[in-house]
């Protein structure tokens, strides 16, 4: 039969969303909601029964699984030559609902209700709107990319960030703006310009994808100090459609590289320094190994087979503005964080479980962050 869809709530993941399906077949006594990938990959399902005090009328959070599921790698680690094989482009992922009426044996009746997810920008904490970060036909100079970092960066020469921007409402068919990247050299010239041309948006159904990023690369080049990045039309007079940012080289070393995923799912990295403390820990797994007959020195007894390891860390900002701190006191929330040791990424767990953010006072300020990484390892 059919399933008739309404939703309660908003696509921020730190607010309830609901999806409520009403059933006109009287057989149907459960609904089973398959959270799917636009590649129709199941990856989170359902089975509810009836709201209470009705028959046909079924009710599912998904903000919740949603926010679990929505866990990006961290592309950064590739190298820049690789991020831009083939293209300059990574997609974020977009997921479909399919939901499907059950009889009383779990049999299917009639065909899936099918809705595509407009998902971005998940917003976790501020007030903002969708039409806030579409650098699309109506955006403007105040139009934000996927990230709440200050226009003014650091990077490191030959290191590069992925910025994302969002695509949700680009006209359809039809691509009118392109992201502008410009190298300034020592007097704040302009060395080279690269357009690159904004991705066609993706149609599933009747929605568009969500966030769409580029890497921004620091040449490695002593005559370039700084990049500029935004979005413009491509057509006269060339409007500028977005916030413009800039980063500056960053001259450091003995630092640590900080990977985070922000509130709208999109990777940022920042620069640290700090002392590594390495700890080792005996977990005192062990196991009884029954003496044979003429035993060697080496059997029988209770022996330990396992000695777990990690590694802690005490990193530091170093001395940061009030808008640099409430932007990396996003750290505070992130669903992942990964430090950059030695060329190699660690996942690693903030253990602060709270963070002074602002200072009214003291215009300036340094953050300690404390973490642990994510693995066991053994000696042998």
């Amino acid at each position: 039969m059919a399933l008739i869809t309404t939703e309660f709530g908003e696509p921020i993941l730190n607010l309830p969303r609901i999806l409520q399906y009403v059933s006109d077949d009287v057989a149907c006594v459960n609904v089973r909601l398959s959270i799917q990938t636009a590649a129709s990959v199941e990856v989170f399902q359902f089975i509810n029964d009836p709201e209470v005090g009705t028959g046909d009328t079924f009710r599912f959070e998904v903000n919740k699984p949603i926010s679990n599921l929505l866990v990006n790698d961290f592309p950064e680690l590739i190298t820049y030559a690789t991020a831009l094989s083939g293209s300059k482009f990574l997609d974020s992922v977009l997921y479909v609902f399919v939901a499907t009426e059950l009889d009383v044996n779990g049999d299917v009746l009639g065909a899936s209700n099918v809705l595509q997810q407009t998902h971005y920008p998940y917003n976790f904490f501020r007030g903002q709107l969708l039409s806030e970060f579409n650098p699309n036909d109506t955006g403007s100079i105040n139009t934000k990319f996927l990230t709440n970092a200050p226009n003014l960066r650091k990077i490191k020469r030959g290191d590069f960030v992925w910025l994302y921007g969002n695509d949700s409402s680009y006209t359809a068919g039809a691509t009118k703006q392109e992201w502008v990247v410009q190298e300034l050299d020592v007097n704040d010239d302009v060395l080279t310009t690269v357009t690159t041309d904004y991705i066609n948006p993706t149609q599933i159904g009747t929605t568009k994808k969500g966030g769409t990023g580029i890497p921004v690369e620091m040449n490695t080049d002593t005559a370039v100090k700084a990049v500029i990045v935004f979005v413009r039309d491509k057509l006269t007079p060339f409007t500028v459609r977005s916030e413009i940012k800039r980063y500056n080289v960053f001259v450091s070393c003995n630092e640590y590289r900080l990977f985070f995923l922000n509130q709208y799912n999109t990777v940022e990295n920042v620069y640290l320094t700090g002392n590594k403390q390495r700890q080792i820990e005996n977990s005192k797994l062990t196991f009884e190994q029954i003496e044979p007959v003429n035993a060697a020195y080496n059997q029988g007894g209770i022996k330990s087979y396992e000695n777990r390891f990690n590694y802690s860390y005490t990193l530091n900002t170093g001395r940061l503005n009030p808008t640099e701190i409430q932007y990396i006191g996003e750290v505070l929330y992130s669903r992942k964080t990964a430090l950059l040791v030695d060329g190699e990424l660690i996942e690693v767990i903030l253990t602060d479980s709270s963070l002074r953010d602002f200072d009214q006072k003291d215009s300036i300020d340094n953050i300690t962050f404390n973490f642990i990484e994510v693995r066991s390892n053994k000696f042998r």
